[in-house]
């Protein structure tokens, strides 16, 4: 299945409560929470919120191409146990690779390439057994630590 981002013609951070967004049928809030983030090139800017976590149905999150700064924590993704296709590239983000990743047992594709990432890939990573893509290019990672 292919999707396709939004092209926003703005520029914005990510609100802190992002994690109280309502999947609607109609006019009708009929669950907390949604399965796809797609804001793509959306001129985004700032940290990714902790709130984030709160998104327990989410399956798709496409925050590519803008320019969010930061690291990536534990509490942003570990609740997000159905996360299957996590797009970050072309951003700013900094420090390790998320070790934790390995615990996105669903996880299908990462793309994290062109960020500012350094050191090595984790080696928690080869337990992603559905794993079928992932893209790093363009990071400062260390490929003596390869194993």
């Amino acid at each position: 299945m292919t999707y396709r981002p939004i092209a926003c013609l703005c520029s914005f951070s990510l609100p802190s409560d992002l994690g109280r967004l309502q999947r609607f049928e109609g006019n009708r809030a009929v669950a907390p929470g949604c399965d796809k983030l797609l804001l793509a090139r959306c001129s985004l800017h700032g940290t990714l919120p902790q709130s984030i976590s709160h998104l327990h149905l989410l399956k798709v999150l496409d925050l590519s191409e803008n320019r969010l700064t930061g690291t990536i924590t534990r509490n942003h993704f570990l609740s997000l146990r159905v996360l299957e296709v996590c797009n970050l590239s072309r951003n700013r983000f900094s420090g390790p690779l998320p070790f934790f990743f390995n615990r996105l047992q669903q996880l299908k594709r990462i793309d994290l390439s062109f960020n500012l990432f350094t050191g090595p890939i984790p080696p928690e990573w080869v337990q992603l057994s559905r794993l079928q893509e992932c893209a790093l290019t363009g990071n400062a990672l260390d490929p003596s630590d390869l194993r």
